[in-house]
């Protein structure tokens, strides 16, 4: 059977899996920088790499398990 899904629903749906990458990147993205500053030695760099992680996250975040194997991959 499948179930279709009316727009404010896929609006909803949406906004709950926005809200927890924002939770994550609000928690994470500090954290990402200053290992990529300390291997890069430059904030543009550094910033590239932490916006890199984060898309590849999101791209990948479906294959993992449980919150702790996410927060090991980033």
């Amino acid at each position: 059977m499948v179930k279709k899904i009316n727009k404010a629903e896929m609006s909803v749906s949406q906004a709950v899996d926005m809200e927890k990458l924002q939770q994550k990147i609000n928690t994470y993205s500090d954290l990402l920088y200053r290992i990529a500053f300390l291997q890069l030695r430059n904030n543009q760099d550094a910033e590239d790499v932490v916006q890199e992680t984060f898309y590849q996250f999101i791209k990948s975040r479906k294959e993992f398990e449980t919150p702790e194997h996410e927060k090991a991959w980033l």
